[in-house]
């Protein structure tokens, strides 16, 4: 039995190293794990541990057991036509990924809700103005996205006071959190929202979803005067030409972006001009390579010993 570590970035051990450190744990040799493209014995690979895999690797890993995805999201990978359509791809649930994308969406919310652009553009300019923020309570904060992330961030948002709303495929009872499910609740969840977060995974419903139409129907008359966007889910589930044509005409009032098209993000690309956007590279939450490596090795430990996997994704629904 060997375990194969495949990253887009062959030259970076840095994940492998984390599996080797990790594997006693789980009494799993370190010369079990291997990292792409050095393998030894193709025939010997029965796990594959891999974020955006080298084109139609598993063809070449015949005895391959199961695919575990080294991040949240799947969508590069149910892309790859050649993945082998019999064997189990596994997405992460990783504590501590949840934990600190909660620290993302409660810090970008509560920059929004204070009105950080207009404090940050006056301080460019030297000005001394002070400002009313109305309090979380008054704000109406809407999570698209209800997974075991999205709802984390709904339940943390409710306990910091905001009046949260939520919007998923499937109906969630989440304390504290108007739940809407469906296309059909999706305008009045819309339009009870100020601040708009997304978490949605990237799926054939979600592709583009967050649109220029969608968001002139957020709320625009609630205490905090206009409508704000986080994305901290998948790059691919809104329309960044329509986000930039919200913040420079007024639909949108401001914006905080984790996640794009096309990363990294173009150095031409007229969103780092906005001033009233706030771009992270993709950071709000990067898998921690010790915490997912021993949580990744004790699923392959107990399936080892006849044990089920856990977190399997489902082709269909694409999460």
């Amino acid at each position: 039995m060997s375990i194969l570590i495949a990253t887009p970035n062959p030259q970076d051990e840095s994940w492998f190293e984390a599996f080797r450190r990790r594997s006693k744990q789980v009494n799993i040799q370190p010369s079990d794990i291997e990292f792409w493209p050095n393998v030894k014995n193709a025939d010997d690979i029965e796990y594959l541990v891999t974020w955006k895999p080298p084109y139609k690797i598993c063809d070449k890993l015949p005895k391959l057991k199961a695919i575990f995805n080294l991040g949240a999201g799947v969508d590069h990978l149910l892309l790859d036509d050649s993945l082998p359509k019999n064997v189990p791809i596994i997405r992460v649930v990783d504590d501590n990924l949840t934990q600190r994308m909660g620290e993302y969406v409660c810090l970008h919310t509560l920059y929004h809700q204070r009105n950080m652009v207009e404090l940050n553009n006056l301080q460019t300019k030297h000005q001394w103005v002070e400002q009313y923020d109305p309090i979380a309570s008054a704000v109406s904060v809407g999570v698209m996205g209800l997974g075991q992330i999205g709802a984390y961030c709904a339940d943390l948002l409710v306990k910091i006071g905001f009046k949260t709303l939520g919007w998923s495929n499937s109906k969630k009872d989440i304390n504290g959190v108007e739940a809407y499910t469906g296309a059909a609740e999706l305008d009045e969840f819309l339009a009870n929202t100020e601040i708009l977060v997304n978490i949605l995974p990237h799926t054939r419903q979600t592709d583009r979803l967050i649109n220029y139409s969608l968001l002139k129907k957020l709320k625009k008359d609630g205490s905090l005067g206009g409508s704000s966007y986080i994305t901290a889910g998948r790059g691919k589930t809104h329309v960044e030409h329509d986000i930039l044509k919200a913040l420079e005409d007024g639909c949108l009032k401001s914006a905080s972006m984790d996640v794009f098209e096309q990363e990294p993000l173009a150095e031409d690309s007229p969103l780092w001009s906005l001033n009233n956007l706030l771009i992270t590279p993709h950071n709000a939450a990067s898998s921690d390579r010790e915490t997912v490596s021993l949580q990744i090795l004790k699923q392959i430990a107990s399936h080892k010993l006849g044990g089920k996997l856990n977190n399997i994704v489902d082709l269909q629904r694409g999460y």
